[in-house]
């Protein structure tokens, strides 16, 4: 039995590893492999998977999740004031597994940049320093009156129907000053999942203040899907175009919108990202919210039921662009578009 089982691990493929994973939960050896998950046909690797919920699981049961709950608001009320953390296990939109140094947060600046909707220049905050972290989001569309009242009366949260949910997720990009002597990524503390958040505000433009908050927090450039335009657009007109996240084309210019639209090639390419990720950087992750929604996942027609897999995945999608090295040739406090867009 064990020859077979290490036999189906040195194959490596997606039917080997699905195989390897159903004689364990029908023939287990010790009583957690009753637990196993079953995905697995996609080929993310659930061995590390399921360790590693087992070491949260076990620091939860000690009182010590790795993360902290709680949510974002801005200071005072002010539409462009400071934004704040506040921990609360009553209202947990968000989890968190960084605390940064108050003067790292809130770090941004105001400049011009080009708005692809409107065609003109229009004026916007931008992080800082966008090079730190990435934020993925993963819009749900707008609400008919009687659901946003449903939602309201039971205060937001999870949707318990088949609408979807709003998704956040924040990539910690590797950070060479930390990591930079490590040559095996699965040693790095950088490059990992550091804030999530699956949730259905009473209305859409709730959802797109929480990303902007969060954007703001962290310094982290926004890389969105693109079939829900509202959030762009929305975005716009609050002024923090800045913190878009371009992909950037064959001829060097940026793309009209940001982020990237959500079809079958996307997907695709969001599941080869997320199957390296767990790879190298499972051992890593400490958000169990995302972990379980990987487990979850049985292919690519999940995608409309996994926001916060999603939106992981379009943040490290989003990693990959080279509109920050574009950026970085620039200095001035207005964006030249001659040439880029």
């Amino acid at each position: 039995m064990q020859a077979e089982r290490d036999a189906l691990l040195s194959t490596n493929t997606p039917e080997a590893l699905e195989l390897y994973r159903s004689i364990r939960r029908k023939s287990p050896f010790t009583w957690s492999e009753c637990w196993l998950g079953t995905a697995g046909n996609v080929g993310y690797n659930l061995e590390i998977i399921d360790r590693r919920l087992a070491d949260i699981n076990k620091a939860k049961s000690f009182g010590k999740p790795p993360y902290r709950t709680g949510y974002f608001y801005r200071e005072g009320g002010n539409p462009d004031g400071k934004v704040i953390w506040i921990d609360d296990n009553q209202n947990p939109r968000f989890r968190m597994s960084i605390w940064l140094p108050e003067e790292l947060t809130n770090q941004k600046e105001g400049i011009e940049v080009w708005d692809g909707l409107s065609q003109k220049i229009v004026p916007a905050w931008r992080p800082l320093n966008g090079q730190r972290f990435t934020l993925g989001c993963d819009p749900y569309r707008n609400l008919k009156a009687v659901e946003a009242k449903q939602i309201s009366r039971i205060g937001g949260g999870m949707s318990n129907s088949r609408q979807s949910d709003g998704g956040i997720a924040v990539l910690w990009e590797y950070d060479a000053s930390i990591d930079g002597n490590k040559k095996n990524k699965k040693e790095w503390e950088s490059f990992r999942f550091v804030c999530t958040y699956r949730y259905r505000p009473a209305t859409q433009a709730d959802y797109f203040e929480d990303v902007i908050m969060c954007a703001q927090y962290f310094g982290a450039m926004i890389y969105p899907e693109q079939n829900v335009e509202a959030l762009i657009s929305y975005v716009y007109n609050r002024g923090y175009a800045g913190y878009f996240l371009f992909d950037v084309g064959m001829d060097g210019k940026p793309k009209p919108l940001p982020g990237r639209y959500n079809a079958t090639e996307t997907n695709q390419d969001m599941v080869r990202e997320i199957k390296d990720y767990i790879e190298f950087r499972g051992e890593a992750e400490c958000h169990d919210d995302l972990l379980n929604e990987i487990k979850a996942f049985r292919g690519i027609e999940d995608f409309t039921k996994s926001d916060l897999k999603t939106a992981a995945g379009m943040a490290l999608l989003g990693s990959k662009s080279r509109y920050r090295e574009l950026l970085s040739g620039f200095t001035t406090d207005t964006i030249d578009i001659d040439g880029l867009f």
